[in-house]
């Protein structure tokens, strides 16, 4: 396997591990301390949970259906990935499958999120689009790994990798 390929490979994983942070908080799984879930951080009334609920009752099983499918391909992924001998198409194939899914992800989460936007007050969708929008760009955070320390061959300083995932250094 060539280095493009493997470096490809790896931020394929990197990603998907952010985005799956950001579609657990999105989807009301418990967050960081700072924040809770997300209907206690929007204070959402029962009401307002209720409308979500209505406007979009096969969101929970959607997700929870793209995670079970995702979390199998991962663990695929990971399996070829310890072995030496995987082919560098079916690494590549899994890849491509856990991209898929992904988007679908993505996808589902977005609308979600659209759903969403008639059951809040206007400062609570100020609020949660912001948090949508934060975890857009801490997935861009991560495309800013050197390519030596993505592929664990890394020539430069372990603080030049801290840096270059530093907030602001996008």
């Amino acid at each position: 396997m060539n280095c493009k390929n493997v470096i490809q490979t790896v931020s394929v994983a990197l990603l998907a591990g952010v985005f799956s942070f950001a579609v657990g908080r999105l989807s009301g799984s418990p967050a960081p301390a700072q924040r809770g879930n997300v209907a206690r951080w929007l204070s959402l009334t029962t009401q307002q949970q209720q409308a979500i609920r209505q406007a979009d009752p096969t969101y929970e099983d959607d997700i929870a259906a793209l995670k079970a499918r995702l979390g199998i391909q991962r663990k695929a992924m990971a399996d070829l990935l310890m072995d030496s001998a995987a082919r560098e198409a079916e690494i590549q194939s899994r890849g491509d499958e856990i991209a898929k899914i992904e988007e679908a992800m993505k996808h589902r989460v977005m609308r979600h999120l659209l759903e969403m936007r008639s059951c809040l007050s206007p400062d609570q969708v100020r609020r949660l689009m912001s948090l949508a929008a934060d975890e857009v760009l801490q997935a861009d955070r991560l495309s800013a790994i050197p390519a030596c320390c993505a592929t664990g061959t890394c020539k430069c300083s372990a603080k030049t990798a801290a840096r270059a995932v530093a907030p602001g250094n996008q």
